[in-house]
């Protein structure tokens, strides 16, 4: 793993573990942010120990729960291209 630096001091990061902040970016505002689930991003960051600063090393990517189930039914209800007339 590469040695990360401070963007503003230069200073080494501390990348361990119990370091690690996980913050987000959220696009949208009020009671938008509870309805909707996109325009959330989530970022790995270590705070600098000499300036302070906060410093973005990566970005995490959420887990998509949708299922799918090929083979049953298409969307119209029809099973694919046999028994269609």
């Amino acid at each position: 793993m590469r040695k990360k630096k401070c963007k503003v001091c230069g200073a080494k990061l501390p990348l361990k573990k119990e370091k690690l902040k996980i913050i987000f970016e959220n696009k949208h505002e009020g009671l938008e942010t509870l309805t909707r689930g996109t325009g959330t991003k989530l970022y790995e960051a270590y705070d600098c120990e000499v300036c302070g600063c906060q410093n973005v090393v990566g970005v995490r990517y959420q887990l998509c729960a949708i299922e799918f189930d090929y083979g049953k039914e298409d969307l119209s209800g029809n099973l694919g291209a046999e028994g269609s007339e």
